[in-house]
């Protein structure tokens, strides 16, 4: 992660589960999406940056973006909004109800 000089970046509050979309195979799969951490710790917007080009992974990793929290980044002690890259790895994503084991 770079940083801008006298930026402290956001930190991620808790973690989001990630859900692997029904009948999706985790093998392999990821997805970049450069997000937007607005001044309340808040993600406000979600682009697609690289990886796997599966709309339906794309959309949970999207959704999974949307609900994450941060302390915000500060820069001279303010909250600030930045971008920054998150990787969403499906190898470690929860299966969604319909695919929970023994269904």
């Amino acid at each position: 992660l770079e940083v801008a000089p006298g930026l402290l970046p956001p930190v991620l509050r808790a973690p989001v589960r990630l859900h692997l979309p029904p009948g999706r195979r985790a093998a392999g799969a990821w997805v970049d999406l450069e997000v937007r951490v607005d001044e309340s710790g808040a993600v406000d917007a979600a682009e697609w940056r690289g990886g796997s080009g599966d709309t339906a992974l794309v959309e949970s990793a999207r959704r999974c973006a949307l609900a994450m929290r941060f302390h915000p980044a500060l820069r001279a002690g303010e909250p600030v909004a930045v971008w920054c890259r998150q990787r969403f790895d499906f190898r470690t994503a929860a299966p969604s109800a319909g695919d929970a084991p023994g269904r």
